[in-house]
């Protein structure tokens, strides 16, 4: 747990001291929208891995509810046919 905790704050770290030595050349605003756009990549990926990392948390099959939808049943044409879905 500690080594995540370092990792993490490492990360943080390296960040900030980037931009600002990018800033001491360039100014503020450059750097900081490079970060923003990472960024937005970054979120983009994890939006489109969203699926995967439902399904890895999700109940198995065997012990799922009969009948009730799971994570890895979401396909559009089985949820469309259930009426409690919205």
């Amino acid at each position: 747990m500690s080594t995540l905790f370092l990792l993490t704050r490492l990360a943080g770290a390296t960040g900030v001291a980037l931009v600002g030595a990018a800033a001491a050349n360039w100014g503020l605003r450059g750097p900081l929208l490079c970060g923003a756009a990472v960024a937005f990549i970054a979120w983009v990926a994890a939006y489109c891995m969203r699926g995967r990392t439902a399904a890895a948390f999700g109940l198995p099959s065997a012990l799922a509810v009969e009948g009730e939808p799971t994570v890895t049943d979401s396909a559009p044409e089985k949820l469309a046919s259930d009426p409690r879905a919205v």
